[in-house]
């Protein structure tokens, strides 16, 4: 193992933490927005799920490190600001400001930083589980922002907004 993995390790975990963080904020939106709820339920249990895959990748680099190596840096005062972002935004949902549309909004914001996030970037492996595992992860994230897209035209639709 590179002996600088340990700072891709952390990034992974920060990630759980991002990805658990996510999770909540879909959470909560299911509980304001109950019209809708089924909607964000689906979001908030993928989130979670991805959170698992998260801690079978550093299962993974802590079982065979030897075929890890260390990527690109990853910025971790990006991934925590994120994390401090979108908890705020649960904070401003629970006290019931914060309207559907501005949420469909934030996930769409959510989603979109997730996929910039280059998760694939932070440790290089030719490990096929690993590299399965983290494709499953980018590819849920793109249908989710397909997802908020449609769900954030249908409610202009069904409102008659702009």
């Amino acid at each position: 193992m590179d002996q600088n993995i340990s700072s891709p390790l952390k990034a992974l975990n920060v990630m759980v933490e991002a990805e658990t963080t996510v999770a909540e904020f879909y959470r909560v939106c299911s509980e304001k927005f109950t019209e809708h709820s089924t909607f964000w339920d689906s979001l908030a249990r993928e989130e979670m799920a991805h959170a698992e895959v998260i801690r079978k990748l550093i299962e993974l680099v802590n079982i065979q490190p030897n075929q890890f190596t260390a990527g690109k840096p990853t910025p971790l005062d990006a991934i925590k600001s994120f994390i401090a972002r979108t908890k705020s935004n649960i904070e401003t949902l629970q006290r019931g400001s914060l309207p559907e549309e501005k949420a469909l909004l934030i996930a769409y914001h959510i989603e979109n930083t997730v996929i910039e996030a280059q998760y694939a970037d932070v440790v290089n492996t030719e490990n096929q589980e690993y590299t399965a595992l983290l494709a499953q992860i980018i590819d849920e994230t793109l249908k989710h922002k397909e997802t908020v897209v449609g769900k954030m035209r249908d409610l202009k639709k069904a409102r008659n907004l702009p």
